[in-house]
């Protein structure tokens, strides 16, 4: 009986904490960095702190100011502490609070790594 306890908890337990539409994640940008074409070198951009909102299990969108002013990207996977998401140009996958972004341009590709929390 014990471990149908346990098997009951480590399934529906850990659902709690799964990303949900509404949520809305707080993030620190550990690095920023980018390739540019017209100079021929990597370029590390200053860090800066960003939010975004699950707006429903189509659409993310970020805070206004900063790297990602406005920014609104398409869900593509939605499941537990996953959550992955694009769009023309850029990329995002999140795994518990570990966020990682990139994106490509004609000129320029760059990748952002951060940690996110959920408030």
């Amino acid at each position: 009986m014990r471990y149908i306890f346990i098997i009951l908890f480590l399934l529906f337990g850990s659902q709690a904490s799964s990303n949900q539409v509404g949520d809305v994640f707080f993030c620190k940008m550990k690095e920023n960095l980018g390739w540019d074409w017209n100079d021929n070198k990597v370029v590390k951009y200053q860090l800066h702190e960003f939010k975004f909102t699950i707006v429903d299990e189509y659409k993310i969108k970020f805070g206004q100011g900063g790297t990602f002013d406005d920014y609104e990207m398409n869900i593509d996977n939605f499941v537990g502490n996953i959550l992955v998401a694009s769009s023309t140009t850029g990329r995002l996958a999140m795994k518990n609070n570990l966020f990682s972004f990139t994106t490509t341009s004609l000129d320029r590709a760059s990748v952002i790594a951060a940690i996110c929390d959920k408030f």
